[in-house]
Order: structure tokens, then C-alpha cells, then sequence
């Protein structure tokens, strides 16, 4: 009975127990059922507000600590980041608002991980600023910036729709261009950073249209392009395994490097030395016990992995000690003709790469066939002209020149007609219109035919039947092409015959037309004018004027590209003459070149200048005719002419 009482009190206590925590969880709700809210207040659609100027961005949201806002100028098609992380405090001080000009901008305010989000109701506006502005951001002053890395120019702005990026290296006595046109987004990735090295660094940007307003940035420094090159082992090495070995290298700008070697020629990398100061050379003991005729070095940058440098080619690292070579041949008594593909074979071990080489005298010079060769056994040689009776091939091993060996008797070269194009053979440029020359290399050839295809070889064309086989001939070409070929043939035999490697291009010949000032415009001292022009197949320009009729000739600038237009900017103020003219030349050789067609005037405001060109002296006219009398006139409205 005691038992029985005993377990209806314990079921009742924990009916009770179950009736509390379900109260319990009523009236005391935990985080996870927290609900979660964002809605974006301001702004909310409407609105119109100015670039670079602050506005607040206001919402209410619950059940998050942070958010994220981003911003649109394509009515929510695209989204660009505002602010990354922010705590959840209902307000934000946007500053600057981009330089983005819409009609079509809206904000959104999420959770870090986006699942609760609002967009504004309706599309607000971003107008331009009537108040011009510049001020840059980055770089700063004392910043060091790495020569071929990228980094950001950033500045804010109001008003400008695109800017114009400089920068000197030299405080600002000389600037050069970074970008000349740059839509104002207040971002620009300058990638890569010139390898002009300063400690004179500045950066200045304005407004590409008017030039103003104009800002520059403190002086930063522009550090040496980092640079890494392996010397040894760089190809072709034979190393003993357990032995000590020099790595090699030369560097720029890095204080550290990291070693490692492959075995499987780059499939994988084993690490040497994680860090050493970077001297130039390491000694690597006890070299691995591997066979592997695959082996490479690689030196990188250990701060960051670049740059970095492998060797060439592979080298063998072995435990073989054994070696032998033997020429099988040409081991005596072969007559191999010139200009014909012969086998050099031998027998070996232990040798990973090889070293051949020959001799037209009997051993006593040596010409080096191939430096550094797998050891296959067998070599395909092209016989020089190198005609003689007492040759001779010698193989060594290309790592220490030991063992070797040489064919036990001489063989012998003879002559064979030959016949190579080496210019143009592949990938020159001609100018249409200019003579160049077309030069070859022949052996027993008196007379050549010499020809040109216009369209790689589908079409062949004479250009001289027979010509002395002297090497080289002047021709031209007019069609521009990029798929001409030259072939050249033994005019008595047919051959040999060669023709170029691949083709060349034939290009249309440069121009240059000055447009503007072309004749009779009025100039004014101090003020800016275009200098306008047409031309083709011309990278940059050189451009100067003349005030005498072009007796004598001074600089507007040695060399700008050649787009059209250059603005002369503060025409010199000692200038008033009525014989100016300019003239555009190619930058590179000054060919070719243009001249205004007439003269016009340069003239300081207030000064009038008139000069009587005919009659000017030795005029024969008879009393009773009609004659013309002309001048040149600038600040003069009417004249007044007597004789």
C-alpha cells in the first residue's frame, strides 16, 4: 500500500514539474524565439541627393546585432557594397555618396548572413554637385608601393564627371600619365605600378574636361620591382645523392627566400629551407637519396611566394658512380654530305646528359654540336658546311666532362648545295611602299629565282626571274597583308629552294595630315588651342611650330600619342607673327611628317600686325592693268591702302 502512495505522489510531482516549464516558457520566451525584423526608414524613395555629400541611411531592425548595407544605381540589379559589418544602432553617416548620377539608386540593409533584409519602397535620386571638389585618399603620405604590384587610388569628389590620374617621380617637375579619361568612381586600380623606383612618388588628379580642381597627394615611395633568377643548378647537372650542392640565384628587393626541389619535374615540391636571407646562394647538404633524372630548384619570395624562379631545364640526381660513353658513330670512314640529317649514336651508363661536339682537323679545335643533351643514345645532326676529310665527333658527360670519347677514325663532310632565306623568314614587319632587303644564304647556288606570296603560299608571284645567288636583294611590296612569304629556288636546278619560316606582314605605309591650324587662323599669346590632326600607323608624335615661315623650328612637346588632338596649352606670351605654322612628325625617326598648308597668325591681345605679301619687291605690273594686291593681317578689321 506504502508503495502504491509513493508512486502516485511521484507522478503528481512531475505532472507539476511539466505544468511549470510549460508556464515557464509562456511568460518567459527565449532568444530562439526572438523574431527577426529590418526595414529601411531613409531613405525610402524620392529623395534627392548630391555626390560627395553625407547623408543619413536610418532603419529599424531587431533580433540582429549587426548588419551589412549596400547600395544600387541600377534599381536593385546590381549591388555594391556600402559597409561590410555595422552594429544594428538604426543609423548610418553615408560619407562620401559615390559619384554615381541616377535616378534609379535604392539601399539595402541585411543580417551579415542576408536571410533578413528591406529594400527602400521606391528609387531615390544621385545628383551632381554644382560645388567642385578633389581630395585624395590613398596613397598617403610615407606609403611604400611595390613597383608591378596593383593598388588602389581612391579619392572623393563632387561635381566632375571624369578625371584625369598623373603621377611624378620626381616631386612634380615631371608628370606622366595614368589614365588620361577615367570615369569619376573614385577608384582607380593602377596595375602595374611602373618599375621607376622614388622616394619622390606623387599622385595628382583633376578634372579631365577643365583641368581644375587639381589635387596631388603627399610624397610616397615607389619600391624596386622584386625579382628572383636561378643560376645553379639550372639544367642538365648530374648530382650525387648524399653530397653537398650550391644553389645559385640572384635577386631584387627581397630580404628572405624559400628553397624546395622537385623530383617529377614540378608535379609536386619538397621544401629545402622555409627562410634564409636571400645572399645569392645556399649550400644544400646532403642531397636527397633519390634517382631521378626530373630534379629542379625553385627560390621564391618566403614572405608571399612571389616572385619566383625554377631552373630551365631539369637536372639528374643519381647514386650511380659508374660511367662509360662510347661513339658507335661515325667512328671512321662515313662520308656524311652537308646539309644532310646524320645519327651520332653511342653506347653508355651512368651518364645523365650528354655534351657533343666536332672536329674538322683532326682533334685539333673543337665545335660544341649540342651543350646539354638527354642521354637517349642517339642525336640527330644537320652536317654543317664544314668541309674536310679529318672529322672527327666527341661526347662527354655535360655535368663534369668526364668520362669521354671520340670516333676511333676520321670521317668526312662534303659539299652539298644549300640554300636559307633569313630575312624576312616569319614575323617582320615592312612598311607597304618602302624598300627593304631580302637577304639569303646559299653553297654551291650561282643563280636564284626570288618570289612572294601575298596569302601564305597559296599564290606565288615573281619578282626577279634570275639574280645573281649574292644574298640579298632590294625589293617592295604595295598590298598591305599579313600573310606574306618570300621563297627563293636554284634557277638552274630547282632547287635546294627555300622559302621564309612563316609570314610576315607588309603594313600601310604611315601618314600624317595636320588639320588644324591649317591656314590663316588667328592665335592668341597665353590662351590654349587644339592642334588637331589625321594619321595611320603611327604610335606617338612629335609636334613643333614655326614663326618665321619655318626657317627655324621650336618644341611643343617631343612625344604624345598620336590620338587626334593635343592641346597647346599657354601659347608662349613673346609670340606675334604672322608666318606660324606647325608641324607633326612621327616621334620615333621624324618620318613621316606634316606642315600646316598656309600660314596663321599668333598675336598678343591689343597688338595689330599687317604684312604686304604682294607687290613685296621686283614686281613688273604695267600701268592701266588690274592687279591683285594681297596681305596677312591679325587684330586688324579694316585697312587702308596706298601707294
Amino acid at each position: 500500500m506504502k508503495k502504491i502512495i509513493l508512486s502516485i505522489l511521484i507522478i503528481i510531482a512531475i505532472l507539476s514539474s511539466c505544468k511549470l516549464k510549460e508556464d515557464a516558457s509562456i511568460t518567459n520566451p527565449t532568444d530562439s524565439l526572438k523574431v527577426t525584423s529590418i526595414k529601411v526608414i531613409s531613405p525610402n524613395g524620392g529623395e534627392s541627393i548630391s555626390e560627395g555629400s553625407s547623408f543619413q541611411i536610418t532603419w529599424s531592425g531587431t533580433g540582429t546585432s549587426l548588419v551589412k548595407i549596400q547600395f544600387s544605381a541600377d534599381n536593385g540589379t546590381t549591388w555594391s557594397l556600402v559597409v561590410d559589418s555595422l552594429k544594428n544602432t538604426g543609423v548610418y553617416n553615408w560619407f562620401p555618396v559615390p559619384n554615381i548620377i541616377s535616378n534609379q539608386c535604392r539601399i539595402l540593409v541585411a543580417s551579415l548572413d542576408g536571410k533578413y533584409s528591406d529594400i527602400n519602397d521606391k528609387v531615390f535620386s544621385i545628383v551632381r554637385n554644382s560645388n567642385k571638389s578633389l581630395k585624395i585618399v590613398s596613397p598617403k603620405e610615407n606609403d611604400q608601393w611595390e613597383a608591378g604590384s596593383a593598388k588602389e587610388i581612391k579619392w572623393f569628389s563632387s561635381g566632375i564627371d571624369s578625371v584625369k590620374i598623373e603621377y611624378t617621380t620626381d616631386n612634380g617637375n615631371k608628370w606622366n600619365l595614368v589614365s588620361v579619361d577615367k570615369k569619376n568612381t573614385g577608384i582607380y586600380y593602377w596595375e602595374p605600378i611602373p618599375n621607376t623606383p622614388s622616394t619622390l612618388a606623387k599622385v595628382r588628379i583633376m578634372d579631365a574636361k577643365e583641368g581644375l580642381p587639381s589635387t596631388e597627394s603627399g610624397i610616397f615611395t615607389i619600391l624596386p620591382e622584386p625579382k628572383i633568377k636561378v643560376l645553379s643548378p639550372n639544367g642538365g647537372e648530374r648530382i650525387l645523392s648524399g653530397t653537398s650542392r650550391k644553389i645559385e640565384w640572384i635577386s631584387e628587393n627581397i630580404e628572405n627566400v624559400k628553397l624546395a626541389y622537385t623530383t617529377n619535374n614540378g608535379f609536386s615540391w619538397n621544401t629545402i629551407k622555409e627562410s634564409t636571407p636571400s645572399t645569392g646562394f645556399y649550400i644544400w647538404d646532403s642531397v636527397p637519396k633519390v634517382n631521378s633524372q626530373l630534379c629542379k630548384v625553385r627560390v621564391y619570395d618566403a614572405k608571399d611566394g612571389e616572385p619566383n624562379d625554377v631552373s630551365d631545364s631539369t637536372f639528374t640526381i643519381t647514386n650511380q658512380i659508374t660511367q662509360t660513353l662510347e661513339i658507335t658513330s661515325p667512328n671512321g670512314g662515313e662520308k656524311w654530305q652537308a646539309g644532310t640529317n646524320q645519327q651520332i649514336t653511342w653506347k653508355s651508363s651512368g651518364v645523365a646528359n650528354v655534351k657533343l661536339e666536332f672536329t674538322t682537323n683532326n682533334g685539333l679545335t673543337w665545335n660544341t654540336i649540342v651543350d646539354q643533351l638527354a642521354n637517349t643514345g642517339a642525336y640527330e645532326w644537320n652536317v654543317p658546311n664544314s668541309f674536310s676529310t679529318q672529322c672527327l665527333i666527341k661526347i662527354s658527360d655535360a655535368a663534369d666532362g668526364d668520362p669521354v670519347d671520340q670516333s676511333n677514325g676520321n670521317f668526312r663532310i662534303a659539299p652539298k648545295a644549300e640554300l636559307k632565306i633569313t630575312k624576312p623568314n616569319g614575323g617582320e614587319t615592312w612598311v607597304a611602299g618602302a624598300i627593304d632587303t631580302i637577304k639569303w644564304t646559299s653553297v654551291g647556288v650561282e643563280n636564284v629565282t626570288i618570289e612572294f606570296s601575298p596569302n601564305n603560299g597559296t599564290n606565288w608571284y615573281t619578282i626577279i626571274d634570275k639574280t645573281p645567288s649574292s644574298g640579298t636583294y632590294l625589293a617592295s611590296f604595295t598590298s598591305p597583308s599579313t600573310q606574306y612569304k618570300i621563297r627563293i629556288t636554284d634557277k638552274e636546278n630547282g632547287s635546294p629552294r627555300d622559302e621564309s619560316d612563316g609570314t610576315f606582314t607588309v603594313i600601310e605605309e604611315p601618314k600624317i595630315t595636320v588639320i588644324s591650324p591649317n591656314g590663316n587662323e588667328e592665335w592668341y599669346a597665353g590662351s590654349s588651342n587644339n592642334i588637331k590632326w589625321k594619321s595611320s600607323n603611327i604610335e606617338n608624335v612629335k609636334i613643333e611650330y614655326t614663326t618665321n615661315n619655318g626657317a627655324s623650328w621650336k618644341l611643343i612637346t617631343a612625344s604624345t600619342p598620336s590620338t587626334g588632338v593635343y592641346t597647346w596649352n599657354n601659347i608662349p606670351d613673346n609670340i606675334s607673327s604672322l608666318q606660324c605654322r606647325i608641324r607633326i612628325s612621327n616621334a620615333v625617326n621624324g618620318i613621316p611628317s606634316d606642315i600646316s598648308d598656309e600660314n596663321f597668325s599668333i598675336v598678343t591681345f591689343g597688338v595689330q600686325l599687317i604684312n604686304v605679301t604682294k607687290p613685296n619687291g621686283g614686281e613688273q605690273w604695267i600701268a592701266g592693268s588690274t592687279q591683285v594686291i594681297t596681305w596677312d593681317a591679325a587684330g586688324v578689321s579694316d585697312v587702308k591702302i596706298e601707294y
